[in-house]
């Protein structure tokens, strides 16, 4: 055959590492339910800026569209308002959190 090399060894599937059976599920670093729990709220931590983050981009987009149908002073200086005190800081923070 045509780009093969006769003296590639052939592939086999090997079982994943079985961690040390010595040792009680609970004390191996992997079922550490400290870390589990710092993981986890890590996660939520960033998950629920980002989702803080999400719902005010979706309300100011909503907002100023309501805004743009039918302008009015009154509804442009609430959406102006809303994007000054709510959206621009919670870009902010997400921008410093990374």
């Amino acid at each position: 055959m045509r780009g093969t090399s006769p003296s590639a060894p052939p592939f086999r599937m090997a079982a994943p590492p079985v961690p040390d059976e010595g040792q009680p599920v609970a004390q191996r670093p992997a079922f550490n339910a400290l870390h589990v729990i710092q993981t986890a709220r890590t996660v939520a931590a960033v998950a629920s800026t980002r989702l803080l983050l999400m719902l005010t981009l979706l309300c100011a987009g909503g907002l100023w569209s309501l805004t743009a149908y039918d302008p009015s002073p009154l509804r442009i200086g609430a959406s102006a308002l809303f994007c000054a005190m709510v959206l621009w800081p919670l870009c902010w923070l997400a921008a410093r959190k990374g």
